[in-house]
């Protein structure tokens, strides 16, 4: 009776594992092919209920509840060694005690964490294996994503925005390049995380006709990031292609291999340029005045540089009035709007939902000074900790997909201090998941301590 109890204890646990990793990979491919914060609400007769938007939560409670309810790994989730993540969500909800809108930002914690932060801790406690199959189902979504964009953009048609999109939406993506994502910023921020992720299977694949088809990918995301016309995204591409020389003392060989990579693919683009120039005359010549539109405003003459300026002055404010627990979780756009918004003129796209673009300064003002060192040092701990495992490993796989998540981390992190990249439902999920894939797969390396995890935090 015991046996048979066990084996069938034993049968749950392998499918609801495999259901999981089902789980993972179609939410992760939901966040990249569907626009879903700009789908128009589900209508049942009277009632409206957005659940194209908060399908993504629903995939996260139930991955939650397979990995810790069924199969039971609170073990393997639960790390006593995480008190700068535990003295971050204190000071987040000491934060509410007081705040205008406690209620509200209370939901949005509950909310931010189920689709962030607890998306780290599921992420690693898949094993390897699983871990490199979902980040080949990244890579696969990185290049359907770009695939989808340029050819809409080309088109002329987009067939989310032109069927589906609310009211709200204002990017039709023949200005500014958005595919899937609904918004050049986030498909920016999107690119940024996965691109090294792709690069990464190019470098580890052996068969020559999947990886030439993984090199087109290359080059199609390279052109999407060219057309968000995201200036960010533009620098971060930059920095993250000099992280990998700078690593290359490390590993020259897959430095090397990285660096061919992308003269194949600076090749590629200058030769597909004329092709597409003489093809297509008209939108050739929109999008390069597009492009030295958005280079040229840069300068102070611009209202954007303006408006930045005045929320880091706002910003500047609301810290030093609340330095230990900010305005509270959540509450800040609301709070913009009854006290600052009339300081900031002439900038039509302000509005309540309107953030200080800078992710950092959003932690400082909503949960204090306190909170945002508690985050930085929880990055840092773990991203020393890839950086060491990468360093030290001799696995190639294993290598190339911390390298990979390294750098996409990185790179990300650098991007939101021009936009509050982990207040959008995507770039979080995306955020979070690969920082749990990459501590989970760096997990399984065994340093010469032998401390399996150490290595990894």
């Amino acid at each position: 009776m015991f046996l048979k109890a066990l084996q069938r204890r034993g049968a749950i646990v392998a499918w609801a594992d495999r259901a999981s990793y089902w789980i993972f990979a179609l939410l992760l491919g939901y966040i990249s092919l569907v626009p879903f914060y700009y789908l128009q609400p589900l209508s049942l007769e009277r009632v409206s209920f957005h659940f194209f938007k908060y399908l993504p939560f629903l995939l996260c409670v139930a991955l939650a509840a397979m990995r810790l309810i069924v199969i039971r790994q609170w073990r393997e989730i639960v790390d006593k060694t995480d008190w700068a993540m535990g003295v971050y969500l204190l000071f987040c909800c000491l934060s509410l005690i007081g705040a205008k809108y406690s209620a509200i930002g209370a939901v949005k914690l509950f909310y931010y964490s189920v689709t962030g932060v607890g998306l780290f801790y599921i992420a690693r406690s898949f094993d390897a294996d699983s871990l490199y199959k979902i980040l080949r189902w990244v890579a696969w979504f990185s290049m359907g994503v770009a695939i989808y964009g340029v050819v809409s953009y080309l088109v002329g048609a987009d067939f989310f925005s032109d069927r589906w999109y609310d009211a709200t939406h204002y990017y039709s993506g023949q200005y500014r390049l958005s595919s899937t994502l609904g918004n050049p910023m986030f498909l920016g921020g999107f690119i940024c995380l996965t691109a090294p992720i792709l690069i990464g299977e190019i470098l580890v694949v052996r068969a020559n006709l999947y990886r030439a088809l993984l090199l087109i990918g290359v080059v199609v995301v390279a052109i999407s990031l060219v057309l968000t016309l995201t200036r960010s995204a533009w620098i971060v591409a930059v920095f993250m292609t000099a992280l990998w020389l700078g690593l290359s003392r490390y590993r020259r060989r897959a430095a090397k291999k990285g660096i061919k990579v992308g003269i194949g693919v600076a090749a590629a683009v200058l030769l597909l340029a004329p092709v597409v120039s003489l093809s297509l005359p008209e939108k050739t010549t929109q999008t390069t005045e597009y492009i030295g539109n958005r280079i040229m405003s840069t300068g102070f003459d611009n209202d954007t540089i303006w408006q930045r300026l005045k929320m880091l002055e706002i910003a500047g404010a609301e810290i030093a009035s609340q330095p230990l627990l900010g305005l509270g979780f959540g509450n800040f756009t609301r709070i913009f709007v009854e006290r600052h918004q009339r300081s900031v003129l002439n900038y039509p796209s302000i509005s309540k939902d309107h953030s200080l673009e800078n992710m950092y300064l959003m932690f400082a003002v909503e949960t204090g000074l306190i909170s945002l060192a508690a985050m930085l040092f929880f990055w840092y701990r773990r991203l020393a900790g890839l950086r060491r495992v990468f360093v030290a490993t001799q696995d190639r796989q294993q290598r190339l997909a911390l390298l990979a998540v390294f750098i996409g981390v990185c790179g990300f992190l650098l991007q939101i201090l021009a936009w509050d990249g982990l207040n959008q439902p995507a770039t979080r999920i995306l955020f979070w998941s690969l920082i749990g894939m990459g501590y989970g797969i760096a997990q399984g390396y065994s340093g010469a301590m032998g401390h399996e995890s150490d290595e990894a935090r």
